[in-house]
């Protein structure tokens, strides 16, 4: 079995905890990382100061991950954009074996800059 991640990336209130819980945690045994829940459930800090102290841990832990060279790197990778609000999360881009085999003809911007080296079937 491949490794998989998943990475759900957006700003605070686009619904990327609940898309985890209802879509990826049923199915998916690997970490969430989550400021929130670090300062939460590891610090024990409600505090403005820990709030940025679990961010800071939470970049650190999503450094190691590298979700572009993953998506790359995996049997399958799948590209979802979750960035308007109230809406559910877009499937945009699919690659497999590194190889682009799907992507909608009008992408966010955010992926066009992440993947612009990728984005040719």
């Amino acid at each position: 079995m491949k490794p998989t991640m998943v990475v759900l990336a957006g700003p605070n209130g686009a619904g990327k905890s609940t898309l985890y819980k209802v879509r990826v945690a049923p199915s998916f045994a690997g970490p969430f990382i989550n400021a929130d829940i670090i300062q939460r459930d590891e610090l024990r800090d409600p505090s403005p100061e820990a709030s940025y102290e679990a961010a800071q841990i939470a970049t650190s832990q999503r450094a190691e991950y590298l979700a572009q060279a993953a998506v790359l790197k995996a049997d399958r990778g799948m590209v979802f954009d979750n960035s308007r609000l109230n809406q559910p999360a877009n499937h945009c881009l699919t690659f497999s074996d590194g190889r682009l085999v799907f992507a909608l003809p009008h992408l966010p911007g955010w992926i066009r800059s992440v993947y612009a080296t990728d984005l040719i079937i």
